[in-house]
């Protein structure tokens, strides 16, 4: 009976995720951390600039 309540909250977990903006924040996360590439000034220059704090909470099982 526990396994089909889970079942029942994971598919509504689901549902109401917007998915868009799941999408959106993990693609500036990952790539703002990207190298700039050789056509840009900062090119090989930002070896030392650290990562952003992570902004996403949620984890996925």
């Amino acid at each position: 009976m526990t396994q089909l309540v889970d079942l029942a909250v994971s598919a509504i977990a689901t549902a109401t995720t917007d998915h868009i903006v799941a999408a959106r924040k993990a693609n500036y996360y990952i790539f703002r951390d990207i190298p700039r590439g050789k056509y840009n000034p900062q090119y090989l220059q930002d070896k030392g600039i650290a990562a952003e704090e992570r902004d996403i909470k949620a984890t996925v099982r």
